[in-house]
């Protein structure tokens, strides 16, 4: 697994999706937010949200990947999650599914499944 590094100082993290395991989380911070996505089954990106707009609510949730600032979903990358990007979910609701975009990812941090984190704080 590659290293994590903050966005500061020009510096980008990211986090290959293909390396996440069951009961990894990924912090994502945005400028306004925070957001916790603990990972439930890493071959369908599949997890539970909270945090940010969500508050302390629990969401199923599945990671799609990395917008890019100014593009359209067709123009995502589905196999990292990187600084000065966004983050696509698909979140389940009531009503269905759902899409939820956070604003532009300031600072990643992966904690792996045995408490690890593997990040800059």
């Amino acid at each position: 697994m590659r290293a994590l590094t903050q966005a500061e100082g020009g510096e980008s993290g990211e986090i290959e999706l293909g390396q996440i395991s069951a009961a990894d989380s990924i912090l994502i911070h945005t400028r306004n937010s925070e957001y916790r996505f603990s990972i439930v089954d890493p071959v369908q990106r599949r997890g539970i949200l909270s945090g940010g707009t969500f508050g302390d609510y629990l969401h199923d949730a599945t990671l799609i990947g990395a917008l890019i600032p100014g593009s359209d979903l067709g123009d995502g990358d589905t196999s990292w999650l990187r600084t000065n990007s966004r983050a696509l979910f698909y979140v389940r609701a009531e009503s269905g599914i759902r899409r939820f975009t956070t604003s532009i990812i300031t600072r990643l941090i992966h904690i792996k499944n045995g408490g690890d984190s593997n990040g800059i704080d």
